[in-house]
């Protein structure tokens, strides 16, 4: 499976981590380099634009701080929306405005794609979150069907 992750933070990069575990191609784009250079010694791809990693991933995984980032990584200069394939999956794990949401969901089935809106809620538990992230953290998910079920 090829996976781009946007934004590989503490949150991304941990889901990142566990996709290379896990055996599947990984692209990655931050711009962070300090969090993208030990990925990338991990084996993950670094991408120079969010076409780049769009074209070149089955699953697109966002995973930014605001909604400004989610929009600008979509939409901004050779973003993931120019690169989007036909039949991709986008996840965003932002915490972002169900406005904003609408937006993108439309933007992204214009292009063929998939869209799932999965924010991720930290753990209140402190033990649990100094857990690497995804046991740390639980997801919200909303999508069409067919995205979950590849109907």
């Amino acid at each position: 499976m090829r996976i781009g992750f946007v934004g590989v933070g503490v949150i991304g990069g941990g889901m990142a981590r566990r996709a290379l575990a896990e055996g599947h191609r990984v692209m990655v784009r931050d711009p962070n380099e300090d969090v993208v250079r030990p990925l990338v010694a991990a084996g993950a791809t670094p991408a120079a634009t969010g076409r780049e990693l769009a074209a070149g991933s089955d699953f697109i995984v966002l995973s930014l701080p605001r909604a400004e980032d989610v929009a600008s990584a979509l939409s901004g200069k050779e973003g993931v929306l120019d690169g989007l394939e036909a039949g991709s999956i986008v996840i965003d794990t932002s915490s972002t405005p169900p406005d904003a949401v609408g937006a993108w969901r439309e933007a992204i089935a214009a292009r063929g794609a998939r869209f799932i809106d999965a924010p991720l809620c930290p753990s209140q538990n402190r033990e649990l979150a100094r857990r690497p992230v995804p046991e740390a953290a639980a997801a919200l998910n909303a999508g069409a069907r067919a995205a979950w079920s590849g109907n």
